[in-house]
């Protein structure tokens, strides 16, 4: 009956295989001799071409005249088609409709009695042959071996006969099963009707019913045991003739001889055939699973037990079909739509994932794969590498963005996009496979965490500077593992699961990943190695089993460990690869787009645009691939988790991040934390950076949380112990400078908000940064000195994004409130303006002749080109550098000008006030002094240079320091100031409208005040003379030289170096008395102390302001500390309070030589005397009866109620004249606030001026003393009135 289903093309190819084979069979001749039942081991069957087909011929037994019907020998051709061409196996339904419809019963002959053979002592190698074959299909020719072993073996009548048809008469009987008769033994047993076996096989029905696929997954299951046993026991058993025989072949000659590896092979491919062919209908009449359906049941229990699909067979089908198209998809196709179907009915009560495999394939993890080929080599490998990295696929750019400058960006955004869904396709496929074998078993978990392992092991390499990238895999690969990484880890990235995540797992013997040779974050790698040698120590801890990885502790430790390495290796390694394209990419442009500038000049040469298309092309591609929003966003989220376990391992309390974090952090840095490899930090601070630099369209930033971002950064900027690499800290603050960085006219940074209302940072972040501030200082790198220049300025921006909320600045004023650490941060920040000021306006007056020199077009021609091409490039040398130089002056300058509005008193500190004074008159005498024209130069915005801002910050300055200390600071700078730039910058900023007019007259006043002061200096110093060299500097001697050689230079940290080198000279050509002298300010020394680490003696307050830039000791560079230093000095143990007396005297001696100088002035000129005698009567005014503006002795002591500063009510009245307020706050202040007191207590006028006048007459008394013990010891008389 002919079937009505309609043939697919394949199967109408199939069958015109089967009509081409049978027409082969019916063509073929007959055999002219029967094939010989103990055949040579050569003779064994060959896998090309095919052994010959049995051809069926009719066999009549000795009981009957029944003979093999048409059909069923249609039938075995079919079934002998399915073993023998198991890749094109036959459809189902032929299969049925070649079935017989009546089958045949043949008479069954009598078994005849078997007769008992003697037991051998060795059995020949046929019989061992036969019994092995026979064992393994469970079949036999000798009917009196059917029960033989205790196991039935199916009786092949059909098979007997046609043999004893075939061969002659003197083959020996029974017949046995040889290698060149298994295939027709296969046959035969699969021929049988398991419906309607007939009388002859009517006792083997129990054996039939097994489904064909078990029957030959059972008979691949005996190959390997007796496969097993060839190589032990069974190969003893054979004959000694044998044996002798086999000894020139070896064993593996043997295997083949027997048979048993093809017959392996053949059960495996018959199986695999019955799969794709189908099944017959069981005695039974039920329908059993057809197809790759049979496979469904045994992928759902463990490989181990007998109802499972061993891992060997598994394999075996995988490499028997893996080069066949389509073949594998025919197989697992069905199977895997079954699992579906299956857990369609199920529910998570169940056990409902069904192991899947692939771990166990040979191929799974190629041991031998090197970091290159392993995304070859492995199974998933290939799908992996899949990505739009131009390096790694480049025709996806070729195709996707060629032309890319011509086309709009639309175009380029849809194909962006187009290839980002592409890839994150590709990515969440990935996952799906990995998740269902992670969740099948704790085998396959094991085996998705080693492969993984075994990829980043062998990519250890990419995290290096220096690599070939053709020695390490591609971008592509590293960053879709990363991906599906990212994915395991979503379930625990809200930090629900975080205490389940093991800050020890990496020192354990079980972690799969080795860091003990990496840079730690705050540890030796002596240290490392003991902590990490200690936990290698440990026995191993049992790993949890669960078959649901998000609530496996040990997974989740696995996962996030494994996602940080990837992320390392992969994504992370690609954005700072992508960092540097971008500056070789733009610098190929400039330097493009120059040479087309001076292509007039270079007539001959021939330039092109080739490769910059083609990094143009490069440069689409690479955003597609590294600034999908999804993705950043995704990682975003796994560093939030991460910056917050790390916040953990140091909270003392250990409650982060249900409870906020306590800062300062303890000093005991733990273990947990210091011992981590430094580049996980390294990593989250890299990340962000990009995000700030490139992100910005990406609206990561937005989209995520940042709070954790900030707790992190402030966190270990306030600690900043904990983390020992500076440039690690840098890159905190390097953070919040992009986010904080004004994304355009009135849109503040990303971070602006959070900077100002987080708790964590209203409290600590303005005494963290400006603490960095100081430690920049020393970086311990050998570019130490310009990279502070570049961390500072971050500071500062950041400093400037923050300066607007009240809380802030008070915090500021909190922090002002320790002269320590606030004197230091004011030193820098002075040294820096020094600095950077002074190198960009030399910068820029070194452009300005260079471009004059430029402007002169004859005498620019004139030159060489030699010249001139150096010239130029000298200028653009020279432009760099003044960009950076002046945008960092600016910003410090700025920050300077906000911070000395807020708080006056910390720039007023000895070691600060004289400094900062001499630098504001030298920078602005650069500005309107007489080289002030050699500061213009062409488009000045392009260098950031704004000399009027510039000028108008610098008064601004001036004027919030207005102070006695600060006057009489610049006062003393004899170098710089002249009060002719006051009177030059007023009238500029006048003109420009910088200021108004109560500033220009504050101003001015200022100006008054300091020419008092100077007068009042003149005539001090004046007073005193000479100072010897003992109350000096120990460079006074030599800086008077220097002052001689050089003229008036300014002081700063510069010219140190210089100086004292200059001083070494000289102190080996000076006479050896000058070891007795200061070394460092050249000034008489108030409070000398003594340096216990080279000796030295200098001033408190010189050694003091040294410090605070540099904590070692200028003379032997030695660690120094304020707490080290001892009073004394260099000459001898004399105590400090005899060198102050020794001090006092010189200067009363001065004082009296001086007062005779002018007393004999006087008396030459007829003047009057008695002013002198008055001044010299009362001697040195106790400082609380000084006015604070004049130093006069005060006559009528007024208090101010804004300041509580006490002066003299005529000062302060002459001060109200021009400007209404405080002159020590800038407070608002009128005559009629000012009341009667003291700075000292609250005593009212009078007492005062009843202390006064007490404190002159005990001065006038005595004198008067003094001068009568004089008199009388010179033998005068007391009595005499003239004296």
């Amino acid at each position: 009956m002919d079937d009505p289903t309609p043939f697919s093309d394949a199967e109408k190819i199939r069958l015109k295989r089967l009509a081409k084979l049978r027409q082969q069979e019916e063509s073929q001749p007959p055999s002219s001799s029967a094939p010989s039942a103990s055949s040579s081991a050569s003779a064994s069957r060959p896998a090309q071409p095919l052994a010959p087909k049995p051809v069926l011929q009719e066999a009549v037994p000795a009981s009957t005249g029944s003979r093999v019907t048409k059909v069923e020998s249609k039938r075995l051709v079919v079934i002998a088609s399915l073993v023998l061409f198991p890749r094109d196996p036959v459809p189902l339904y032929v299969i049925k409709s070649i079935a017989p419809k009546q089958p045949t019963t043949p008479a069954v002959t009598p078994a005849p009695t078997p007769t008992p053979k003697p037991a051998a002592p060795a059995k020949s190698f046929e019989d061992w042959q036969n019994e092995a074959l026979s064992r393994i299909l469970q079949v036999t020719l000798n009917p009196d071996a059917v029960s033989k072993g205790g196991v039935r073996h199916i009786y092949l009548i059909t098979l007997a006969v046609e043999l004893e048809c075939e061969t002659s008469a003197d083959t020996p009987r029974p017949f046995r099963i040889t290698a060149d008769i298994f295939d027709k033994t296969l046959i035969a047993r699969l021929s049988i009707d398991p419906n309607n076996p007939g009388d002859e096989y009517a006792e083997f029905a129990a054996e039939l019913r097994v489904p064909l696929f078990e029957y030959m997954l059972s008979c691949w299951r005996r190959v390997q045991e007796i496969r097993k046993g060839m190589w032990t026991n069974e190969p003893g058993r054979i004959s000694a003739a044998d044996r002798c025989a086999g000894q020139d072949q070896g064993i593996a000659r043997l295997v083949r001889r027997v048979g048993v590896a093809d017959a392996g092979h053949v059960s495996a491919s018959a199986a695999v055939s019955i799969i794709c062919g189908g099944e017959l209908k069981t005695s039974t009449g039920q329908d059993v699973p057809l197809g790759s359906e049979q496979l469904v049941p045994r992928l759902l229990v463990d490989t181990d037990t007998a109802e499972g699909l061993p891992d060997e067979f598994f394999k075996e089908m995988v490499a028997r079909f893996k080069d066949e198209d389509d073949a594998l998809v025919q197989i697992f196709g069905p199977a895997l739509t079954g699992l579906s179907g299956r857990i369609r009915g199920e529910t998570i009560l169940g056990d409902y994932w069904p192991p899947v495999r692939l771990p166990s394939l040979p191929n799974w993890d190629p041991a031998f794969s090197t970091p290159r080929t392993i995304e070859l080599m492995s199974l998933l490998g290939p799908f992996f590498r899949l990505s739009v990295f131009p390096d790694d696929q480049p025709s996806v750019a070729e195709n996707y963005f060629a032309n890319s400058e011509g086309r709009n960006k639309a175009d380029i955004d849809s194909a962006i996009t187009s290839l980002r869904g592409t890839v994150r396709t590709i990515q969440n496929n990935l996952f799906g496979i990995l998740n269902n074998i992670v969740r099948a078993s704790p085998t396959g978990k094991d085996g998705v965490l080693s492969y993984l392992a075994s990829v980043a092991r062998k990519n250890e390499k990419r995290a290096q500077m220096q690599v070939d990238r053709q020695t390490v895999a591609t971008d592509g690969f590293m960053g879709n593992l990363a991906a599906v990484l990212l994915n395991f880890c979503n379930p625990f990235m809200d930090a629900s699961k975080i205490d389940r995540i093991d800050p020890d797992y990496l020192r354990t013997p079980q972690s799969r990943i080795d860091v003990s040779k990496d840079t730690k974050i705050n540890a030796t790698q002596e240290e490392s190695d003991a902590y990490y040698k200690e936990g290698a120590a440990q026995p191993d801890r049992n790993p949890t089993i669960s078959y649901s990885p998000e609530t496996d502790p040990h997974f989740i430790t696995e996962s996030f460990f494994l996602a940080l390495t990837f992320l390392h290796y992969g994504p992370i390694r690609s954005l700072v690869n992508y960092n540097d394209f971008l500056r070789s990419y733009n610098d190929c442009k400039n330097q493009y787009q120059r040479m087309k500038d001076e292509q007039p000049r270079w007539a001959n040469v021939v330039t092109t645009g080739g490769n910059e298309r083609d990094d143009t092309e490069a440069d689409e591609a690479l955003d597609a691939a590294l600034q999908d929003p999804e993705f950043l966003s995704h990682m975003m989220r796994f560093y939030n988790l991460v910056m917050t376990w790390l916040v953990r391992l140091v909270d003392p309390k250990g409650g982060h991040p249900s409870q906020a974090v306590g800062l300062p952090l303890p000093n005991e840095i733990p273990k947990l934390f210091a011992m981590l490899p430094e580049w996980i930090i390294e990593d989250i601070v890299e990340f962000f950076i990009f995000v700030g630099k490139f992100g910005y369209e990406s609206r990561v930033m937005r989209m995520n949380s940042k709070d954790e971002l900030v707790t992190f950064a402030v966190t270990f900027l306030r600690s900043s112990k904990y983390i020992k690499n500076p440039y690690l800290k840098a890159k905190l603050v390097e953070i919040f400078f992009y986010f904080t960085y004004p994304l355009g006219k009135g849109i503040p940074g990303e971070l602006d908000v959070t900077l100002n209302s987080h708790a964590l940072a209203l409290d600590h972040l303005v005494p963290a940064i400006m603490a960095f501030y100081v430690e920049v200082e020393q970086t311990g790198a050998s570019s130490q000195f310009y990279d502070k220049f570049n961390i500072r300025y971050n500071i500062s921006q950041v400093m400037k994004a923050i300066w607007a909320q009240p809380t802030h600045r008070n915090k500021l004023r909190e922090e002002s409130r320790n002269p320590e650490s606030f004197t230091r941060f004011v030193n820098m920040l002075m040294s820096d303006v020094t600095y950077l000021l002074d190198e960009s306006l030399t910068k820029l007056a070194e452009i300005h002749r260079i471009q004059s020199e430029m402007g002169d077009t004859a005498a620019w021609e004139a030159q060489t080109q030699q010249h001139r091409q150096e010239r130029e490039s000298y200028l653009r040398t020279l432009e760099r550098q003044a960009q950076s130089y002046v945008a960092l002056g600016n910003e410090t300058v700025h920050m300077l000008q906000y911070l000395t509005a807020e708080v006056v008193e910390p720039f007023m500190s000895p070691e600060i006030v004289e400094r900062l004074a001499a630098m504001l008159d030298y920078n602005l005498a650069q500005l309107v002094g007489p080289k002030c024209m050699e500061l213009k130069v062409k488009n000045p915005e392009k260098y950031h240079f704004r000399p009027r801002d510039l000028l108008g910050e610098l008064i601004d300055i001036y004027l919030h320091l207005n102070c006695p200390d600060f006057v009489i600071a610049v006062a003393r700078d004899e170098r710089s100031y002249k009060k002719e730039w006051f009177r030059k910058a007023s009238g500029i900023l006048l003109k420009y409208g910088l200021k108004d007019n109560d500033a220009i007259a504050t101003l001015e006043k200022f100006v008054s005040d300091v020419e008092v002061a100077v007068q009042s200096g003149i005539e001090e110093e004046e007073a005193l003379g000479d100072v010897p060299d003992d109350f000096l500097g120990m460079y006074e001697v030599p800086r008077r030289l220097w002052d001689e050689i050089c003229g008036c230079v300014l002081f700063s940290e510069i010219y140190a170096l210089i100086i004292v080198t200059f001083y070494r000279i000289c102190t080996n050509l000076i006479a050896l008395t000058l070891s007795q002298t200061d070394p460092i300010f050249f000034t008489l020394m108030k409070d000398p102390v003594k340096l216990p680490t080279s000796g030295t003696t200098v001033d408190r307050s010189t050694i003091r302001t040294h410090l605070l830039g540099d904590t070692r000791d200028p003379f032997n560079r030695a660690p120094l500390s304020m707490e080290m230093v001892v009073p004394g000095t260099s000459v001898s143990t004399i105590p400090d309070d005899e060198m102050k007396e020794r001090i006092r005297i010189w200067k009363d001696e001065q004082r009296r030589t001086r007062r005779q100088q002018r007393l004999a002035a006087l008396q030459d000129e007829g003047g009057d005397p008695s002013g002198i005698e008055e001044e010299e009567a009362l001697g040195d005014v106790p400082d609380d009866f000084l006015d604070p503006i004049f130093f006069t002795l005060m006559k009528d002591p007024v208090k101010l109620p804004t300041s509580g500063t006490t002066v003299d009510r005529s000062t302060i009245r002459s001060h109200l004249l021009g400007d209404t307020r405080d002159p020590f706050n800038r407070a608002p202040l009128s005559i009629e606030m000012v009341v009667p007191g003291t700075n000292v207590s609250t005593i009212p006028d009078d007492e005062m001026k009843e202390r006064i006048r007490i404190w002159k007459d005990e001065q006038r008394r005595t004198r008067r003393q003094q001068r009568l013990a004089a008199l009388q010891g010179e033998g005068g008389d007391p009595m005499d009135t003239s004296a």
